[in-house]
């Protein structure tokens, strides 16, 4: 794999102050890109659906790490997929677009798990990625998604930009702001039953549905891990290739929370499958990337940072 050094590239991080975007952030100022080589967008600042704003953001820029979304909990989806798709194409079309046309040499698109279809087996293979539509509760969402896969292939064929794809797994981790979903819902949920004396919580599903989390911390690190070291075309997924099902992350969170009343599970599930978990061989042989946190120090140090 062939290294390209960062400290002296001007790169632009969208979403920069974000859940994900801080850490990338982060992880590039703790390999020696100095802060004066970065540059942070926030919404209030620049509209990424703006053709005018993405050429002022791209201008004078080597390199592009877009980690700005619009999206939200399994409610925020159903109820405003037309603009989630909107906004989230057009924002990974106009900044692509602006990228090339400015002579940025790599664009480094943040995905998602979502993109798969439902029916692939298990673990998630990125050759399985596009084998059938993706899974219905987040279709606008993942379609922008994979719009910017597209994308990407499209303007390396034409003009030879590195463009790279990574899929993140479920991210939790310190500072997620966002209490609907699922690790600090799961926190808020029983940290008010303590508090309200409780001696039951009822959950939703039925425990043994299972997904793969991220801790965010090593999310950032495979981000920037690829931008050193990738240039494949070929999506990658960025996980830990470890499944937890529902049932035991309620048990370790019950654990860190103090919570001694009865788990009630009410049987329903949700739309998004009974189960997801990758294959994460690609990132491992490609750039070397191997997450570090498992669950249980992940979730202690989320807890450890909760201020709800």
């Amino acid at each position: 794999m062939r290294m390209v050094p960062l400290v002296d590239k001007k790169i632009l991080v969208t979403g920069g102050h974000g859940f994900l975007g801080g850490r990338v952030v982060r992880t590039l100022l703790a390999r020696g890109v100095p802060m004066a080589s970065l540059v942070l967008l926030r919404s209030a600042d620049c509209d990424l659906r703006a053709k005018a704003d993405c050429e002022r953001a791209v201008a004078g820029m080597d390199i592009v790490i877009h980690a700005a979304a619009i999206s939200g909990n399994g409610a925020f989806h159903a109820s405003r997929p037309a603009e989630i798709l909107y906004d989230n194409a057009l924002m990974a079309l106009q900044l692509i677009n602006a990228a090339q046309r400015a002579g940025v040499t790599k664009f480094v698109g943040i995905g998602s798990a979502t993109e798969y279809p439902e029916s692939v087996v298990f673990p998630l293979k990125e050759d399985d990625l596009l084998s059938g539509p993706p899974a219905a509760g987040h279709a606008a969402y993942s379609a922008a998604k994979r719009l910017m896969l597209a994308a990407g292939d499209a303007y390396r064929a034409q003009y030879g930009l590195s463009a790279v794809h990574l899929m993140p797994a479920n991210m939790y981790g310190a500072g997620e702001g966002r209490d609907t979903y699922v690790i600090p819902a799961l926190f808020k949920k029983l940290i008010n039953a303590k508090k309200e004396g409780a001696e039951s919580v009822t959950m939703f599903g039925t425990g043994r549905e299972a997904r793969e989390f991220l801790y965010v911390d090593d999310a950032a690190e495979a981000v920037v891990l690829a931008t050193e070291k990738y240039e494949g075309a070929e999506p990658v997924n960025i996980g830990t290739g470890i499944e937890t099902s529902i049932a035991e992350l309620v048990e370790h969170i019950t654990s860190l929370t103090g919570f001694t009343g009865k788990v009630v599970w009410g049987g329903e599930t949700s739309g998004l499958g009974v189960r997801r978990v990758f294959d994460v061989s690609r990132a491992e042989r490609e750039f070397g990337f191997t997450a570090k946190t498992g669950i249980v120090d992940g979730l202690r140090k989320t807890f450890e940072s909760l201020t709800f």
